[in-house]
């Protein structure tokens, strides 16, 4: 997984990181394992948290999973060095990507990093939801979520974004992958 060999280059080893959105665990115990940090998923699902914590006891790492929502979790945060979050900012709405922001910028300890992996859309079709079995998706425009990261006290410092990125099955939707810095208060 590349953001695995990314984060180690960050230098974030032995470091506290959360993931933001984690699901069933998948990235979270495959990060912990491959990159000597501390990983902690949150996630609001309770059956995800479960099917977590039972991936993180057969391969044997030692992951924390908390089931919470990402916006009344300011605690969680204290701490915490960075955030690596999949897939989880275009299934939430504006206003709650603002709010987790300002907590992240808050909150993070330093060196407080964020890598962040959303489905990216032209500018045209920015802001469009997709529903798929119930699933919620806003396509997010680059740029946009840039300035908003901007705002919220954080300097992108790396970007990719196109398709073959995130292929499943038949799906190769257009990804964005973002690596930003919090800037130094």
């Amino acid at each position: 997984m590349l953001v695995a060999a990314k984060l180690r280059r960050m230098g974030i080893e032995g470091q506290k990181l959360l993931d933001l959105g984690c699901g069933n665990g998948r990235d979270t115990v495959y990060l912990n394992k491959r990159t000597g940090s501390c990983f902690v998923g949150l996630d609001a699902c309770p059956a995800a948290v479960e099917a977590a914590k039972t991936l993180a006891e057969h391969h044997d790492v030692n992951c924390n999973f908390i089931r919470a929502d990402a916006c009344a979790a300011a605690d969680i945060y204290a701490g915490v060095q960075g955030v690596y979050s999949r897939f989880f900012f275009h299934s939430i709405s504006c206003s709650v990507q603002h709010d987790i922001l300002e907590l992240l910028q808050a909150n993070l300890r330093e060196p407080a990093c964020l890598y962040i992996e959303v489905r990216a859309a032209s500018k045209a079709a920015a802001g469009h939801v997709e529903t798929n079995d119930g699933h919620y998706r806003r396509l997010i425009h680059a740029e946009t979520f840039f300035e908003e990261l901007h705002v919220a006290g954080f300097d992108v410092v790396w970007t990719e974004c196109g398709r073959g990125l995130a292929r499943f099955g038949n799906d190769d939707p257009v990804i964005l992958r973002i690596h930003a810095v919090r800037r130094k208060k």
